[in-house]
């Protein structure tokens, strides 16, 4: 009941990290003991320590290794589980002797399926995959490692109605997780030696931040101060949607300064001849276009889960009005379900994610 056919950029053991920048602990079993598969069933319960991994993406703002290029170099660049299948949400790394197709019922995550291997997977340990980008990641160390009571289905077996019917979207794998902004820094900072800077931090690197958005014509005050007030923050959402690293003030990541944005700053102040951009309105505009422009018309209703060159050309619409900013496939996953309900709301079209229609594309006009 899980969806197929995100792309896996990479394969990473995340638990290990969560359990130093998350704090996270196994809750029962150390995973150690033998998985034993009894003879006979189809079907058993068994106490597993799981795990979590997920797909690093280009433009995340945060990485493990503190960015993209490092943490492909420190992982892998596969595409596939061990089985050939491309990754899902729901997929599942465990030991050799749960055969390819074996579905596990975990508590909290719902019906997923072994598609995967790994170094560490062994004895009582399952890794589940939890998604692409930085909402993968806030998941994967979110998750940690827990020790779940699970219902083991080998291939062939029959599974319980009640269990195929559960709604994958009540999953914690469909949870909009945030790392608290302490978890947020560790993660940056371990690996390059600098914060994460936003709203309410004070230092050096906010004096340092502030010098450059107003060398640049962002920042209009006269001395630096050390604090990262509401001043700052407008210069440098202005600055992000210059630079085209947000589309709009109420992007992720607005007026945050990560990696990217640190980037985009590193590179104008390295150029010879930069041209310094004019400074920012007080309130910066959305670069979403122009309500007059006719919209994209689509067949099909399309959902979470649905596949198809509808999708693809849905994400391409999201993508030019800077709501989606991965890689354009033809399933439509979380990712494109979060571009959609952002737009959605942006327009005032709905309120909440439980809205009817919400993160959905119907027949009518919708870009």
């Amino acid at each position: 009941m899980f969806h197929q056919n995100q792309n896996k950029l990479t394969k990473t053991l995340a638990a290990v990290w969560a359990l130093t920048l998350a704090g996270a602990t196994a809750q029962a079993t150390s995973g150690q003991e033998a998985l034993a598969v009894p003879a006979g069933q189809s079907s058993f319960q068994w106490d597993f320590v799981t795990s979590a991994y997920y797909s690093p993406q280009a433009g995340q703002q945060h990485y493990l290794r503190g960015d993209f290029e490092a943490e492909k170099k420190l992982n892998g660049n596969g595409t596939n589980g061990a089985s050939g299948r491309e990754v899902f949400f729901g997929m599942i790394a465990a030991p050799r002797s749960l055969p390819f197709g074996t579905k596990i019922y975990i508590p909290g995550i719902g019906l997923g399926e072994v598609h995967d291997r790994g170094g560490a997977i062994k004895n009582s340990r399952i890794d589940i995959w939890m998604g692409a980008g930085d909402a993968g990641l806030h998941r994967a160390l979110t998750w940690g490692k827990r020790a779940k009571r699970c219902t083991v289905y080998l291939p062939g077996a029959e599974i319980p109605e009640a269990i195929l019917r559960k709604d994958v979207r009540d999953s914690f794998l469909f949870k909009d997780v945030k790392l608290p902004d302490s978890v947020l820094s560790r993660l940056e900072t371990a690996q390059t030696g600098e914060r994460t800077l936003k709203k309410g931090f004070r230092g050096d690197d906010v004096q340092e931040l502030q010098k450059q958005l107003q060398k640049l014509g962002f920042l209009k005050i006269e001395t630096p101060t050390k604090y990262f007030g509401g001043q700052t923050e407008a210069a440098l959402v202005a600055f992000q949607i210059k630079n085209q690293i947000v589309a709009d003030a109420d992007a992720a990541g607005a007026g945050i300064c990560g990696p990217r944005t640190r980037a985009a700053l590193k590179n104008l102040r390295e150029a010879p001849d930069a041209e310094v951009s004019p400074a920012a309105p007080t309130k910066p505009q959305s670069v979403v276009a122009a309500p007059q422009k006719s919209p994209v018309v689509f067949a099909e209703s399309l959902t979470l889960g649905a596949q198809g060159a509808g999708v693809q050309e849905l994400q391409a619409s999201l993508q030019k009005l800077g709501f989606f900013h991965g890689r354009t496939t033809d399933f439509y996953g979380l990712q494109t379900a979060q571009a959609v309900f952002a737009f959605q709301k942006k327009h005032q079209l709905v309120v909440t994610e439980n809205a009817p229609g919400a993160s959905s594309v119907g027949r009518a006009p919708a870009l």
